[in-house]
């Protein structure tokens, strides 16, 4: 079974960072201000170096 950090590098491998970036300041052109940010934290996770991990407590 994979990790999530595993999944998340897989799942974005191909991801174009200067295209989502784009689309953001698109979406909300005050997102411009912080484009340098979302470029470092997109590569963080096309790298698998960052990926949300939750832990389900089964015993409820």
């Amino acid at each position: 079974m994979k990790t999530t950090q595993e999944a998340m590098k897989q799942a974005f491998a191909n991801m174009d960072i200067d295209a989502v970036v784009a689309a953001i300041i698109a979406d909300d052109p005050e997102a411009a201000e912080f484009a340098d940010d979302l470029r470092v934290s997109l590569q963080q996770v096309k790298n698998g170096e960052f990926a949300r991990v939750t832990e389900i407590n089964k015993n409820w």
